[in-house]
């Protein structure tokens, strides 16, 4: 279960700082960007609740669009680790 609220990262203090998403705004940016059913399901979900189902293509169509939407570095890297800590 991807959960935006645990998008984070930790500091060179070894401290977990969590990145706070608009969960809407964010929704909205994958929804407009969605290339499946899939990701449309996920955005949709995103929108409701800030969590949903993660699948390859999920992965896939996020992994290629979210440095599209941000450009920081950090930002991208907490979200593939926020992936990869969801599909355990």
């Amino acid at each position: 279960m991807f959960d935006l609220k645990e998008v984070g990262f930790t500091n060179l203090d070894d401290q977990f700082v969590s990145i706070n998403f608009d969960q809407k705004d964010f929704a909205n940016a994958l929804f407009s960007n969605a290339q499946s059913i899939d990701m449309d399901d996920f955005a949709r979900s995103i929108y409701k609740s800030g969590n949903a189902e993660i699948n390859d293509q999920v992965e896939m169509e996020l992994l290629n669009v979210v440095p599209t939407l941000y450009s920081s570095y950090r930002i991208v890297a907490a979200i593939r680790e926020t992936i990869e800590k969801s599909k355990k």
